[in-house]
Formats: structure tokens, sequence, C-alpha cells
């Protein structure tokens, strides 16, 4: 494949297997430039290859973000590229932000706790937006379970507390519905909606 060829002759260039057997150690950082277009992309995933490291790549709009994040995840594992978008609206605007982008923020934050490393893309306008403390919202996280016993106001009352709101019909990320002993949410973070039946 030719994509495949290409991520080779990147990883056997000089410059390439020099940035890989000198890597910095946790605390540092490396800037690469001169790299143009897709060149960039793969350089990234022929060094995230061999390196068994967490990568941060940080492009000055968000939408050359986007069209970087839509390169490598052809050039690489889709799992294992994260994109952290920026809010198209201001968190503290009448209408906030948009649940997708609270999703797909929130999608990004747990997968920094996961043990498998992975490419996170960003623009400096993402990461200066205020967020929840990943900390705190994995602390706070609910776990459900076949057979466990779950108060189910007191469920409500956490998911309302998150900022889910209560709907007849769910029909986007953040809103809930209760009938009964069933509970559909659709979660920020998912693109479906999760069916509970404590009936």
């Amino acid at each position: 494949m030719v994509v495949d060829r290409v991520k080779k002759i990147f990883l056997e260039s000089n410059q390439i297997s020099e940035l890989i057997a000198h890597h910095p150690d946790d605390s540092s950082t490396v800037e690469v430039t001169g790299l143009v277009g897709s060149a960039r992309a793969f350089a990234v995933a022929s060094v995230f290859e061999k390196l068994d490291k967490n990568i941060l790549c940080l492009l000055p709009t968000q939408s050359e973000a986007l069209d970087f994040y839509q390169d490598l995840i052809i050039l690489c594992d889709e799992k294992a590229v994260q994109f952290y978008p920026a809010h198209d609206r201001q968190v503290w605007s009448e209408v906030g932000p948009l649940s997708a982008d609270v999703g797909k923020k929130m999608r990004v934050l747990r997968a920094l706790f996961e043990s498998t490393e992975k490419i996170f893309v960003s623009s400096p306008q993402a990461l200066v937006e205020k967020v929840a403390n990943p900390q705190k919202a994995l602390e706070s996280k609910i776990s459900l379970a076949a057979g466990l016993a779950i108060n189910v106001a007191g469920l409500i009352e956490k998911l309302v507390s998150f900022g889910y709101v209560r709907e007849d019909r769910v029909d986007r990320p953040g809103e809930m519905s209760v009938r009964g002993g069933i509970i559909d949410v659709f979660l920020f973070e998912f693109e479906n909606t999760f069916l509970t039946n404590f009936a």
C-alpha cells in the first residue's frame, strides 16, 4: 500500500530516526518545523509507531487541527488518535456550548486516563477553554451492572446535577427520559442512547 511505503520512507529518514533515538523524557517537549501538508501527519504517525508515549500535536487554529486529525486517522488506527475540539459557542453565552462538543471533550479527557498511548490533536483555543476537572469527573462517574441495587431517585438526581435535562423523548446528548422504571439517557460522550430498565 502506498501509505505504508511513505511511512517507511519517513521512518528510515535520518531526521525521524534521530528523533526516535533521542526522544525526550516525559517532561520535555520537541518542536518539529519545516514539514508542510501531509508530511507532518506522516512524521507524527511514524514516530508514534515506534515510541510508547502519548503525543500532543498542537496546531495554530481549530481548522488546521481538524485537517491534521483527519490526515492522522488515515495513517493510524482511528482509536489511537483523539481530537480535542474548541467549542463553537462560548460557554458563558446564553445558549452555551453544543452538547456534542461537550461530549467530544469528555471522550478525550477520559482517554487521557487510559493506559494505551494516543495521539492528541488540538488547538490553543481548545486548550484554554475551561472544562471540568477530569479527575473529579472520573470520581463522580456512575457505574451500573445487572443485579446491582440502585436508588433510582438518587440516580435521576445525580444525572440532573451532571447537567442532564428531563424530556419526554430523548433526541440529543444531555437529555434523559424517565418512564416508570425505565431511564433513557443520551450521554454527552456517546452517539446513541442508553436504555436502563429498573423494573
